[in-house]
């Protein structure tokens, strides 16, 4: 390749990665809103589950309401049910509200902590991979994992 031809790809490169740069901000920010989103999700929902607010909407329970008018699975209406039901740690939804994590780690702090607990839970669930935090939940060792190269 000549010395011409390198000097012509530079600027398409660049263009690239500058390109990537501004996608990789952009889906950054978009999934911020969607956990923040999520969080406030949850709490209408264990609002809307409290009261049988569903039956007004003519669905036969929250997780119809759910795949009806949200699009979603009953394990993630449930998932978001268990998070919002957590009124007694409000750190939870706060932290999840920031972005600390996203809502599948929210709902194994959920299931296992209590408001004494919840800021060692917070922690772990923004250090941990989703495995590992499970595995602490359930008071096993994290699996090795094989990294293949």
């Amino acid at each position: 390749m000549s010395t011409t031809a390198v000097n012509a790809a530079e600027p398409a490169q660049e263009a690239q990665s500058s390109r990537a740069q501004e996608l990789d901000q952009e889906l950054r920010i978009c999934v911020r809103t969607q956990i923040a989103l999520d969080a406030r999700i949850a709490v209408l929902l264990a609002e809307m589950q409290q009261g049988k607010l569903w039956r007004q909407l003519g669905c036969t329970s929250l997780s119809d309401y759910g795949r009806k008018f949200l699009g979603y699975s009953s394990s993630k209406t449930s998932d978001l049910l268990q998070i919002g039901r957590r009124d007694d740690l409000p750190e939870l939804i706060e932290a999840l509200e920031e972005g600390a994590f996203g809502y599948k780690a929210a709902v194994e702090i959920a299931r296992v902590a209590t408001p004494e607990t919840i800021d060692d839970w917070i922690r772990k669930g923004k250090e941990l991979r989703l495995s590992d935090l499970k595995a602490d939940a359930r008071g096993e060792e994290p699996k090795q994992r094989v990294v293949l190269d």
